[in-house]
């Protein structure tokens, strides 16, 4: 049921051996269903993985349930219209029974304290430019847990996920593409294959304009020396659709990291000068989702050379520009032109 629009969806699941009663989402999207003869273990796609019939536990009829703190084991209770009293702990994996006592009474609901739910669900990817490819972690309680790695093409660099959270995008430095993956129910990555960038891509940012999401990479140059900002739009499909040509990043040399202000604004920091370049997101027409330089387009970030990645406040009011001489240059960002006020800078 979509409830910001108040409507009902297509069925999750069908056919299921009904009556059903409780239901928990694990935090990996895959649903359990406490059914009177069976409690059913569903994919977030809602096909069928697993069954734990009553009978193999001794019950006349399951009703209610609930997820174990530790995520591999549940909680079901007997139907009280049965006389049945029991509770049964069961891992989920192996369906084996973990324990299993009688209540005091009949039950009907079943809680347990500290439940995991999908709610709680983060996945979290981090590229690796040596082994050229995208790590897949999730946590319901903090700790990482890897559960799949994807290909990428060489020198794997940065990363960025749609505003939907249905499409990640990773650049890769050495083989000037960025590579496009579905984030399938779950959290896990399909390949739907590169797109061309420019010369060595690094820093990778969105922005959502209206309904349609853009993209923006930095290309560092290499020994040609072609410093541009790729830009693209998000298709449906999730794919890249290049706005062309690449807007070029001027004489400032290697533009690395790439950051965007409001879905408004977009700020570029230079490995090799101390400068910000500033863009505004053309909003309206033709030229929607393209960047446009500001009347006065760079910033001097001192006399530190060597910036590295640039991070904007979520209140878009502030930015802040690392460097390798050890210091991070902050950034005061006047909202009448997203123009960048230069502040002292801090000792890392």
């Amino acid at each position: 049921f979509n409830v910001c629009t108040n409507t009902q969806l297509t069925d999750f699941a069908t056919g299921l051996p009904e009556p059903c009663s409780a239901q928990r989402i694990r935090p990996n999207g895959e649903v359990l269903v406490a059914c009177q003869s069976e409690v059913v273990r569903l994919s977030p796609a809602g096909a069928v993985i697993q069954t734990y019939p009553a009978s193999t536990y001794g019950v006349p009829a399951f009703f209610g349930l609930a997820l174990a703190p530790d995520n591999t084991t549940f909680w079901v209770a007997a139907y009280s219209a049965t006389g049945s009293k029991l509770i049964t702990r069961i891992n989920i994996a192996t369906g084996a029974q973990v324990t299993q006592f009688s209540a005091a009474s009949q039950v009907g609901g079943l809680a347990v304290y500290g439940e995991p739910n999908a709610a709680l669900r983060v996945n979290v990817y981090v590229t690796n430019d040596l082994s050229n490819n995208v790590w897949e972690y999730e946590t319901a309680t903090g700790p990482l847990s890897p559960f799949a790695t994807i290909g990428a093409d060489k020198g794997t660099v940065d990363v960025a996920v749609s505003p939907d959270h249905k499409s990640l995008y990773a650049t890769n430095e050495f083989a000037n593409t960025v590579s496009q993956y579905e984030i399938e129910p779950g959290g896990k990555l399909r390949s739907l294959g590169p797109v061309s960038a420019g010369v060595e891509p690094n820093g990778i940012a969105v922005a959502k304009i209206g309904g349609t999401s853009y993209v923006y990479v930095a290309n560092e140059g290499g020994t040609s020396h072609e410093y541009t900002i790729s830009e693209y739009e998000i298709e449906p499909s999730g794919t890249l659709r290049a706005l062309e040509p690449p807007i070029s990043d001027g004489t400032f040399p290697q533009p690395i990291w790439v950051a965007v202000s409001e879905n408004k604004y977009a700020y570029v920091s230079h490995e090799g000068s101390a400068t910000v370049t500033e863009y505004e997101i053309i909003q309206t027409g033709a030229s929607t989702g393209k960047l446009k330089p500001l009347p006065t387009s760079s910033i001097d970030t001192g006399t530190d050379a060597d910036g590295q990645e640039i991070a904007v406040t979520r209140n878009g009011q502030y930015a802040y520009v690392p460097t390798q001489a050890g210091h991070i240059w902050q950034y005061e960002i006047l909202h009448t032109a997203g123009r960048e006020r230069s502040e002292e800078h801090t000792s890392e």
